[in-house]
């Protein structure tokens, strides 16, 4: 059986990188992923009883260890369809600030498609250091897409 990998956030890197407190020595490859857990787990009571039954972690994001050392490694949040996500968050806001909706109205349709796909990475954001991190133990190709 497979033990999995837990962690914690150490530093945000950048808008796309982090880094972890686990590493090689914790059994931490290039090509694993992982994903960052919101801390604040969300319980579910019985509505009859009011009793807790359990929680639910929710994924923030999931990202993919791209360089490991011994106690740290570097993950990076997989870039959608291939698009540079940062440089799309600074054309919008470029494009906002100095044209405001006469830009967004003749942005393509693809353009549009691809802001509304930061917008759903949008959760990366909220990364904070010290938000555990737990090894994906079974990854489809679909999986590492959303």
């Amino acid at each position: 059986m497979i033990q999995q990998i837990n962690g914690k956030v150490s530093r945000i890197l950048n808008t796309q990188e982090i880094a972890m407190n686990i590493g090689t020595a914790h059994g931490v490859t290039v090509g694993m992923y992982f994903d960052v857990i919101d801390a604040n787990h969300q319980n579910i009571t019985d509505p009859d009883t009011g009793e807790v039954l359990g929680y639910i972690d929710r994924p923030k994001v999931r990202v993919k260890v791209t360089h490991a050392q011994e106690k740290l490694s570097v993950a990076t949040a997989p870039n959608v369809n291939g698009a540079d996500t940062d440089i799309l968050k600074d054309f919008t806001f470029i494009s906002m600030a100095t044209f405001g909706p006469i830009a967004m109205a003749l942005m393509t349709p693809s353009l549009l498609a691809t802001r509304k796909i930061w917008q759903k990475r949008s959760p990366a954001a909220s990364i904070k250091i010290g938000d555990p991190v737990v090894q994906v133990l079974e990854t489809s190709e679909t999986d590492n897409e959303k």
